[in-house]
């Protein structure tokens, strides 16, 4: 049975795998300047009635770009990149942990 179980973990994580592939694929498209980036994870409060409580965020890390951008371009690119992670996250939230701590390069052919 366990067997069963680890096989089907193992087709979401390759579904969810090429559904982070298809929207890098479109990110790196629209965005020729950016050579890569980092997803880390950070330790946030939460604004509710239980004090001191607090939840994981994903954020980005850092981005690679070529040529440089200023830093109204860099803003733009983090934001383009925050909206596709996040779509992807919207669709299929365990796709999470592909992400943290990860960093995600331009293929170059």
């Amino acid at each position: 049975m366990k067997a069963l179980h680890d096989g089907i973990l193992d087709v979401e994580r390759y579904r969810l795998e090429a559904a982070l592939g298809a929207r890098l694929a479109v990110l790196f498209g629209r965005c020729p300047e950016l050579c890569g980036f980092m997803v880390g994870e950070r330790l946030v409060a939460v604004d509710d009635c239980d004090a001191g409580s607090a939840e994981l965020e994903l954020f980005v890390a850092g981005i690679d770009v070529y040529p440089a951008l200023s830093s109204l371009q860099s803003e733009t690119l983090v934001a383009h990149i925050s909206a596709a992670l996040a779509d992807l996250l919207n669709d299929s939230p365990a796709a999470a942990e592909l992400l943290v701590g990860r960093t995600f390069a331009r293929n170059l052919h």
